[in-house]
């Protein structure tokens, strides 16, 4: 709200909806919008809107200092001030996603996993599993494994066949020093991510170290930050904090560089479309830019956004783009092709060839009640009769008027699944009776490989989902020594299978 100081005039209220004080000069307020934009006001009202995802700000006559305290380490960054805006400024309220009603599908009996269905490693993840990956060349039934060994020492990586249920080799220099935080699969390589402090302790180290698909070594990079590795086609993108670098999946060499323009997370992914071209498309200031990795990172195209750009995921030979006031989008990477989505705030993920859209749905009902009982009548003839004799008449104006049954208290709410075409076709939308935490798997193989949904407070109720009906399968009990949250699903002989990983010692159940 805007007033003068005398009073005199009515106030003027602003519909912006803004958040936390970020910096304050003279009459002028840096205001926090969205997690990644801020206001500028000032005397007259919204002097800028500009993309803004650092925690902490100072603002100067000219720019903005952006501050990150909340990494590894801290960093500092300038901004300038945009020009005024000339329109009216709408920012995405943040609301409640609205799922279209859809049936309440019943779940099958669980059943826990047979010993007969598991995939040993003796003597392997003897601490813990950090991640899976799968190689989706190879049907995606080879699966590498990210685990460490010891709880102050590396990480080592363990391929598994998991058609033929054999280890194809176990490589326990692997990763670099440091604490392993990720692993990703190219076409000839396999890489894996690691963060350790430096020598002097002034900044982070990051090691990217390759193994060829045989399990022999390949090559090593080292940078400051990689604390997310994905992979596609001939190269590999490592990012960390707000920078992202792209390397040659096959020597390890820099391809380019990325930092974020906001302060948040670099929006920058690799997809391996047709034709052996690989593309890397990052968010740079209000575009999606796609640049040709193998001819020197050239740019292709480029495309105005409408919105904030909040995360970028591959989706077959395109990519899903998802904007902070909940639209979606997907891109097709050869011809710029641009396809919506139709969903309203909905939680927008990959899984395979399908986009899939999640959020709470209806309410769960619960156990039925138990019918009244019956009233008790008196035993006998003459009992009968002395009732008959004492009960009034009936009355004959007064039509009857029954109780209604109570219903039972709602358990909760359901978790809402839309499913779609990588064209942006509707394909099927239910809803499940399953409780929070709720953790989808995108280990996914494309075709009739089944979805995977572990749920529950312990993580251990997994519900496997067929992707073209939305049936659901089976269900299973995991392990109380299960990773949470790391399963998957693939096709092995034509059939679909879902896996779930434990550790001390590595294992796979197929279920």
């Amino acid at each position: 709200m805007r007033a003068p100081r005398s009073l005199a005039t009515q106030a003027v209220i602003s519909p912006l909806v803004l958040g936390t004080l970020l910096a304050t000069r003279g009459e002028r307020r840096l205001v926090r919008a969205t997690p990644a934009t801020a206001v500028l006001l000032d005397s007259r009202g919204v002097a800028s809107y500009l993309p803004f995802a650092w925690p902490g700000a100072a603002l100067g006559a000219g720019a903005i200092l952006g501050a990150d305290w909340t990494g590894v380490t801290g960093s500092v960054a300038r901004v300038g001030i945009p020009p005024r805006e000339l329109r009216a400024v709408r920012i995405p309220a943040a609301r409640r996603a609205v799922p279209v009603p859809a049936e309440l599908r019943d779940l099958p009996a669980a059943v826990e996993v047979a010993p007969s269905a598991i995939v040993e490693a003796p003597h392997t993840a003897m601490d813990s599993v950090i991640a899976v990956t799968l190689a989706p060349e190879d049907g995606a039934t080879i699966a590498y494994v990210l685990a460490t060994e010891a709880s102050d020492g590396g990480g080592g990586i363990i391929a598994l066949d998991l058609a033929t249920r054999a280890v194809l080799w176990h490589r326990a220099d692997a990763c670099g020093l440091g604490v392993p935080v990720a692993i990703a699969v190219a076409h000839e390589t396999v890489m894996c991510a690691t963060r350790r402090a430096s020598p002097t302790g002034s900044a982070p180290q990051a090691v990217v170290r390759a193994t060829t698909r045989s399990g022999l070594p390949s090559w090593e990079w080292t940078g400051e930050h990689a604390d997310v590795l994905q992979a596609a086609g001939s190269v590999v993108v490592a990012s960390g904090a707000d920078r992202a670098v792209v390397l040659d999946a096959a020597t390890g060499l820099p391809r380019g560089s990325f930092a974020s323009d906001d302060g948040g997370p670099p929006r920058v992914i690799a997809v391996a479309a047709r034709h052996s071209v690989t593309y890397v498309i990052a968010a740079e200031r209000g575009q999606l830019v796609a640049r040709v990795a193998t001819v020197a990172m050239t740019p292709v195209w480029s495309l105005a956004v409408g919105g904030v750009v909040q995360t970028l995921a591959p989706s077959d030979h395109g990519m899903l783009v998802a904007l902070e006031d909940g639209d979606a989008f997907r891109v097709e990477v050869d011809t710029a092709r641009v396809t919506p989505i139709a969903g309203l705030d909905l939680e927008w993920g990959t899984t395979g060839e399908l986009i899939a859209g999640t959020t709470l749905g209806g309410p769960i009902p619960g156990a039925p009640l138990p019918p009244p009982a019956a009233p008790r009548l008196p035993r006998g003839p003459r009992a009968l009769v002395k009732m008959a004799r004492r009960a009034p008449p009936p009355p004959t104006d007064v039509a009857a008027v029954w109780t209604p049954r109570p219903l039972p208290t709602p358990l909760g709410q359901a978790w809402h699944l839309a499913l779609y075409e990588p064209s942006g076709e509707f394909r099927v939308r239910n809803e499940y009776p399953i409780f929070p935490p709720i953790s989808p798997s995108r280990l996914r193989a494309s075709g009739t490989a089944p979805l995977v949904v572990v749920s529950g407070p312990e993580q251990r109720e997994a519900l496997v989902i067929d992707p073209r009906t939305g049936d659901p399968l089976r269900r299973a009990t995991l392990s109380v020594d299960a990773t949470p949250a790391i399963t998957g699903g693939l096709l092995i002989h034509d059939r679909p299978v879902a896996f779930a990983v434990y550790a001390r010692p590595l294992r796979v159940a197929l279920f």
